[in-house]
């Protein structure tokens, strides 16, 4: 299990990180398959949490215009597990790259107005600069410590463009399809988060 990060080693440590455990593996003589999946959220998760609180006072930061892919982490648990049981002629030495399978990905707009909805608020989402963005990474390590979730490597992921799952690296059908619409499964973490004292 990969990242989308994988795909601009250059924006971060992470995706540096990524892409050479991909290339090891690729050239490790063993038989493959990496799974790089888009931004995992659902039940239990921490990362995804934070826009979810900042939702609920009816604003959102943002980064620059951008899309990006999605996954409920019951649909990517799923896909691990049936790719166990897929013949070995149609994974081995394929990447794939997951989603919702929401055509075109989304708009961090129209994210933020989806996560918004979950819990209950009309949002308005605001676009902050890189410049800006950085900025706050010094006052969430001032405040936060070692707590901080705001780091320089996440901003520059942060700001690229395209973080959609690739067409070329599509899941085929005939394996896998997710079944865990993106709003459905972002109203549904809003609840467990609430029902947990998380929210």
């Amino acid at each position: 299990v990969s990242s989308l990060a994988a795909r601009e080693p250059s924006l971060s440590a992470y995706g540096m990180s990524k892409a050479g455990a991909e290339k090891l593996i690729q050239e490790s003589g063993l038989n493959w398959t990496i799974v790089r999946p888009p931004a995992v959220y659902g039940p239990h998760d921490k990362d995804m949490l934070e826009l979810f609180k900042f939702a609920k006072f009816g604003f959102l930061p943002l980064p620059p215009n951008g899309v990006a892919s999605i996954i409920h982490v019951s649909d990517l648990a799923r896909l691990l597990w049936d790719l166990v049981a897929t013949p070995e002629e149609l994974k081995l030495g394929h990447t794939f790259e997951p989603d919702d399978g929401k055509p075109g990905g989304w708009g961090h707009k129209e994210l933020a107005i989806a996560i918004g909805g979950s819990v209950g608020k009309r949002i308005i989402p605001f676009q902050l600069t890189p410049f800006l963005l950085h900025l706050m990474v010094f006052f969430e390590k001032l405040f936060r410590g070692s707590n901080a979730k705001l780091t320089h490597d996440r901003v520059s992921y942060m700001c690229h463009p395209d973080w959609r799952s690739g067409r070329d690296f599509r899941v085929p059908s005939s394996i896998w399809q997710p079944l865990i619409d993106g709003k459905e499964g972002l109203a549904s973490t809003a609840n467990w988060y609430q029902n947990e004292g998380w929210l």
